[in-house]
C-alpha cells in the first residue's frame, strides 16, 4: 500500500480497527470530521467521528495512524529533536 497517493488524495488517517471492528472499515484511510472551528470531533471516551469512502462512523481514536508519519518509517527518515541534558539519567527533548 502506498501511503503517499493516499495523502494526496485527501486522507490523513489509516484505521487499523481492533477485533470488534466490522472487516470493511480495517485498514481503510479516513479522514477526520472537522468542527466549524477547524478541530477534530472527539468524543470524552477516545472516540472519533472520521469520514470513510462509504460514509461517517464513529471509531476509536486509539486505532488511528497518521499516514504522514507512516510515509517517514516507510523512508527511514525519522525526525530527531535537539535533547537537553538535564542530568545523567534523565534527557528531555525541547
Amino acid at each position: 500500500m502506498n501511503y503517499q497517493e493516499l495523502i494526496d488524495q485527501g486522507f490523513i488517517y489509516l484505521y487499523r480497527g481492533d477485533r470488534y471492528t466490522d472487516s470493511c472499515y480495517k485498514l481503510q484511510p479516513c479522514s477526520p470530521v472537522l468542527s466549524n472551528a477547524a478541530k477534530c470531533i472527539r468524543g470524552k471516551n477516545g472516540n472519533m467521528l472520521v469520514n470513510f469512502v462509504s460514509g461517517r462512523v464513529v471509531i476509536l481514536a486509539r486505532q488511528l495512524r497518521r499516514l504522514d508519519k507512516l510515509v517517514l518509517k516507510g523512508t527511514g527518515c525519522y525526525m530527531s529533536y535537539p535533547k537537553q541534558l538535564v542530568s545523567k539519567q534523565l534527557a528531555l527533548p525541547f
